[in-house]
């Protein structure tokens, strides 16, 4: 169903004409250790201001905190966007929030609904794990800095994934009966996820942060944060201007910026 190779001519062929003039390194591999890693490198070595890397497979595949990322070969989708980013990390707060809406609404243009997010970076659909975001600083040889987008999003998943992932998960095959080629639906992702990277760099999180609300799978709900070894229990009240999560304890609210959230029952 989803299984045609990956090519690069194809998925270029999606982006609009603002996109597809823009200079783009696109590399299409078989196999990699980490997409993300591999961009990585061809910012250290390259003179392009954008990388691309989409892999068949990734044998070390990473989430957030070096978590693993389950990554069987012509499956789903593993890439990785490596974007110049000259403000540096002074001025990332929340873009992987408005990756996030960049993607799900690239799926609600290709006809599938019922997607949601779960702060700060999980594509959910009823509480199980559609996709997820990975974001990355990395510097060429002249001291420049650039953000790398990885993302990953389950297509075909077979039930090889039960023994390997530590949490409820689904996949684009499951929940949907579309047909939806894999170099179409990359391309989507790419064009709307450049898009938000080059008006995200002037206008921050602010613009995004409605939509995100509305996309939001705990809102309102008792939830548990936890950063490291410290834990944080109250009430989800969306995010801030930062993309900053809002959580209203018996404290008073707070804003977190970091960690992993979880219901509490």
């Amino acid at each position: 169903m989803y299984a045609e190779p990956l090519c690069a001519d194809t998925i270029r062929a999606q982006f609009s004409p603002a996109i597809a003039c823009l200079p783009l390194t696109f590399d299409t591999v078989a196999s990699t250790p980490s997409t993300n890693t591999y961009v990585a490198q061809r910012i250290k070595t390259g003179t392009s201001a954008a990388y691309v890397c989409a892999a068949e497979q990734q044998t070390a595949g990473r989430g957030r905190h070096g978590r693993r990322w389950v990554s069987p070969p012509r499956a789903n989708l593993y890439f990785s966007l490596g974007w110049a980013w000259p403000a540096g990390p002074r001025h990332l707060a929340g873009l992987s929030l408005a990756v996030g809406v960049a993607l799900v609404e690239s799926l609600q243009t290709l006809g599938i609904s019922g997607v949601g997010l779960k702060w700060p970076n999980d594509l959910l659909y009823q509480q199980k794990k559609l996709g997820g975001i990975l974001l990355e600083l990395a510097h060429d040889s002249a001291g420049c800095c650039y953000v790398i987008v990885g993302v990953g999003v389950n297509i075909a998943l077979s039930a090889v994934g039960d023994d390997m992932i530590d949490q409820p998960w689904t996949s684009l095959q499951q929940i949907s009966t579309l047909t939806i080629a894999r170099n179409v639906l990359l391309g989507e992702l790419l064009d709307r996820l450049i898009a938000v990277l080059q008006h995200f760099e002037c206008n921050g999180f602010a613009p995004y942060q409605p939509r995100w609300q509305q996309l939001d799978v705990y809102s309102g709900q008792k939830i548990t944060v936890r950063d490291g070894e410290h834990l944080v229990v109250g009430y989800h009240r969306g995010v801030d201007s930062r993309g900053a999560l809002r959580l209203a304890t018996a404290e008073g609210e707070r804003c977190v910026f970091s960690g992993d959230v979880a219901l509490t029952p």
